[in-house]
């Protein structure tokens, strides 16, 4: 195998080339943070597009999925590589793509409801703090990491695996 064909040095040459735009992705996310947090407005913004996704579920996921997935990307494509000129090959990269993320916004979606009915959709901070010392090897776990409970203390909710499993009580 040449030196230049190395997976190593492929894997290198890809981070490379996605440093910056994975620099710029993180940036807006620390921004859209620190907006919800230091500048109400934002926050207001913020916590309409909450309620809006609350009230709209599933319809809301599927469109927020194919913008991010479909639109978004093309766009990206047609601005920066293809220097503002829309090709045929556009509308069928979106063709495909729609659907494909419009699905796995809808299995994403999915796997998150069934997280919250399965490990409640509460956070407390006895819980999380129980969670880590477990996590770091402190206490004792009585060979019972996995598995549901047989025990419901009072403290922790039926419904919360992990809270059931992580009380002492």
């Amino acid at each position: 195998m040449s030196l230049q064909r190395r997976p190593w040095l492929i894997g290198w040459e890809a981070a490379k080339a996605n440093a910056a735009p994975a620099f710029v992705l993180q940036s807006m996310m620390l921004a859209i943070l620190l907006a919800y947090y230091f500048h109400p407005p934002s926050a207001a913004l913020l916590n309409a597009l909450a309620d809006f996704k609350q009230r709209h579920g599933l319809a809301f996921v599927l469109i927020a999925s194919l913008i991010v997935g479909a639109v978004l990307p093309e766009l990206f494509v047609i601005v920066f590589f293809q220097r503002g000129r829309v090709r045929l090959q556009n509308a069928r990269n979106f063709i495909f793509n729609a659907p494909f993320w419009a699905f796995d916004g809808f299995l994403i979606n999915l796997m998150y409801r069934a997280l919250a009915e399965w490990l409640g959709d509460r956070t407390s901070n006895l819980v999380t703090i129980c969670f880590l010392l477990r996590l770091s090897g402190s206490g004792d776990t009585h060979g019972k990491m996995v598995g549901i409970p047989s025990r419901n203390c009072g403290h922790c909710s039926p419904g919360n695996i992990i809270a059931s499993m992580l009380c002492r009580s």
